[in-house]
C-alpha cells in the first residue's frame, strides 16, 4: 500500500524532500539505414543466381558473409567458427520481431524451420530436466515425447508453409514475438541449469561448500550479465531504464525466486520446507539491508545524482562482504542442518519430487 501510494504520488515526494522532478529521457534517433545493415554484410558474389529459399535461409541465418569472413583476421575467423553452431540453433529455434529490420525480420523458409525446431527442443528439454532420472518407463517415455515433438512440429512447419507468402509477413507475424520470447527462456534455463553442473563440479574438484559457491562464482556468474546489459542500455542513452532494471533484477531474483520456489518446496518435497537461517544467511541479509540503506541515503543527501563516492562506497562495501562471508563459511558455524535432509523415499511424493529438490536448491540428494 505504501508502494502504490508513493507511485501515485511521486512528484508530491518529490518536493517533500526538496528535489528536482525527473527529467524525461531523450530517446536517440535509430539511423534508417540500420535496417540493411545485415542485408548489405550477407551480400555475396553472384547471389542473384542463388534460389530465393537458400538466399532467404542463408540470410537470416549465416553469422558472417563468406566475403567478410576471407577479410577477417585469424582471431576473428576463431570466435566465428566457435559461435556459429550455437548463432544458427539460435536463428533457427527463436523467432525476431524487430520493426528494424526487413520486412520486421519475416522470413518464411526460416519461420518455417523455427516451427519445426521448437517442439523438437520442448520435447528434448522435458526428457533432460523435467523426467525422473531413475523412471521405470524413461525409455518409452523417450520415444513417446520425442515422436510427439516431432509430429507437432512437423504439423506447424506445413502449416506455416502453405498459409504465408516470401514477399509479406502475414498479419500475425507480430505476435510471434511471445514465441521467441518463450524460446529465449529456455534456452536461458538450459544454459543455466548447465552452469550450475560445472560450477557443482568446480565445487567437488576444489573442495568448496555450496554457499561459498552461491555468493562468489554463481553469484557472480549471474550478475556480470546484467552489468553488461546495464551499461549497454545506460550507454545507448536510458539510464533510468539501466537503473531500473538493476533494482529490478535482484527483487525479481528474491521475491520470485524465494517466493516459487518456497510455494513449490512445501507442495512437492516437505511441508514445512526444511530451510533454517545459518550465520552465513543472516551476514548476507545484514549486508543488503546495509546496502539498500547507505544507497537510499546518499541518493536522497546528493538530490539522486549517484557519483564517484557512491560507486566507490558500494564496490567496497561487496568487498567487505564477500570476504565475510567466504571466510564465515570457511571457518565459521557449520552450514544448516537442512543441506543434509532425507526425503522420505517410501512416499510416492517424495521420489517424484527428489530431483525437483535438487533444481530448486533444496539440498535434497
Amino acid at each position: 500500500v505504501i508502494y502504490v501510494l508513493v507511485v501515485v504520488n511521486f512528484e508530491r515526494v518529490l518536493e517533500l524532500f526538496s528535489l528536482d522532478p525527473l527529467d524525461a529521457e531523450e530517446f536517440p534517433q535509430v539511423d534508417a539505414s540500420a535496417s540493411t545493415e545485415h542485408e548489405k554484410l550477407m551480400e555475396e558474389p553472384g547471389e542473384k543466381d542463388w534460389d530465393p529459399t537458400v538466399h532467404e535461409l542463408y540470410t537470416h541465418v549465416a553469422p558472417v558473409s563468406v566475403k567478410r569472413f576471407g577479410n577477417m583476421e585469424w582471431y576473428e575467423k576463431g570466435m566465428i567458427v566457435a559461435q556459429a553452431p550455437v548463432v544458427v540453433l539460435l536463428r533457427l529455434s527463436v523467432p525476431v520481431v524487430s520493426e528494424e529490420l526487413p520486412k520486421d525480420g519475416w522470413s518464411r523458409p526460416v519461420s518455417t524451420m523455427q516451427m519445426l525446431l521448437l517442439p523438437v527442443l520442448v520435447s528434448l528439454f522435458i526428457l533432460t530436466h523435467l523426467l525422473p532420472e531413475n523412471g521405470k518407463h524413461n525409455l518409452v517415455l523417450a520415444f513417446v515425447i520425442l515422436g510427439l515433438g516431432l509430429c507437432l512440429g512437423l504439423a506447424l512447419a506445413v502449416t506455416m508453409w502453405m498459409n504465408t507468402e516470401n514477399e509479406a509477413p502475414p498479419a500475425w507475424h507480430k505476435k510471434m514475438c511471445f514465441i521467441g520470447f518463450f524460446s529465449a527462456v529456455l534456452f536461458i534455463y538450459m544454459t543455466a541449469a548447465e552452469i550450475v553442473n560445472v560450477i557443482l563440479a568446480f565445487g567437488i574438484v576444489f573442495e568448496l561448500g555450496n554457499f561459498s559457491l552461491g555468493i562468489s562464482v554463481l553469484a557472480i556468474g549471474i550478475g556480470m550479465q546484467d552489468l553488461v546489459s546495464n551499461i549497454g542500455v545506460a550507454r545507448a542513452g536510458f539510464p533510468n531504464m539501466a537503473a531500473s532494471a538493476c533494482v529490478g533484477a535482484p527483487l525479481l531474483n528474491i521475491l520470485m525466486g524465494l517466493g516459487i520456489c518456497a510455494i513449490a518446496g512445501n507442495a512437492l518435497v516437505a511441508n514445512p520446507y526444511p530451510l533454517e537461517l545459518t550465520t552465513q544467511l543472516i551476514v548476507c541479509l545484514c549486508f543488503l539491508l546495509s546496502s539498500v540503506a547507505i544507497t537510499v541515503s546518499f541518493m536522497i543527501y546528493s538530490n539522486f545524482r549517484a557519483g564517484t563516492t557512491l560507486g566507490i562506497v558500494l564496490v567496497s562495501l561487496y568487498v567487505v562482504f564477500l570476504i565475510t562471508t567466504l571466510a564465515l563459511d570457511e571457518y565459521g558455524a557449520p552450514s544448516s542442518s537442512s543441506d543434509e535432509y532425507q526425503p522420505n523415499l517410501n512416499s510416492v511424493d517424495a521420489r517424484n519430487s527428489e530431483s525437483f529438490g535438487e533444481m530448486i536448491g533444496g539440498g535434497v540428494r
